[in-house]
């Protein structure tokens, strides 16, 4: 019964996750929002039930919105940063030295990042109004850094309301 519970909470998360890259899609200044916002699924999921259930919503969310959505834009995005950051940020933070891990984080969005404006722009041929440059990595490096204290904040919060409910 235990089994059939996460599978649930994992196809309600992932199906929440491709409903909001769809609002990303249809509304095209949303994009990069919404594919942060449906990372937090994958935080969700890795918060209650561990890695292999993050990365089995990660995986199933990616999927359907590849196939459902009418642009692929936020889920270039979703592949690429917003719900890979939240896989990545646990084995990350296991590390002692909290510069390298700071360092990691940042590459850890900057190159996935980089990576998905050069596949959507240069093979896929999709217009995604950035321009390449030192400006737009340096202000991806700072993203990186609020966004990581908004997951970390979330992520705390939601593990004590989880922890909470098993008493």
């Amino acid at each position: 019964m235990r089994k059939t519970k996460i599978i649930a909470e994992g196809g309600m998360l992932s199906a929440l996750g491709t409903v909001l890259l769809f609002f990303g899609a249809v509304t095209d200044v949303l994009d990069l929002s919404c594919a942060v916002l449906a990372g937090f699924c994958v935080l969700f999921m890795g918060v209650r039930h561990g890695r292999i259930g993050a990365l089995a919503v990660y995986c199933t969310t990616s999927a359907l919105a590849f196939l459902l959505l009418p642009n692929k834009l936020p889920a270039l995005l979703y592949v690429f940063y917003g719900g890979l950051y939240p896989l990545l940020k646990p084995e990350i933070e296991r590390i002692r030295s909290v510069p390298l891990q700071w360092v990691l984080k940042v590459v850890a969005v900057v190159v996935p990042f980089g990576a998905g404006l050069a596949v959507t722009t240069f093979l896929m041929g999709i217009e995604t109004g950035f321009t390449f440059g030192v400006p737009l990595f340096l202000l991806i490096a700072v993203i990186a850094v609020f966004a990581d204290f908004a997951m970390s904040a979330v992520a705390f919060r939601f593990s004590h309301i989880v922890r909470g409910r098993r008493r």
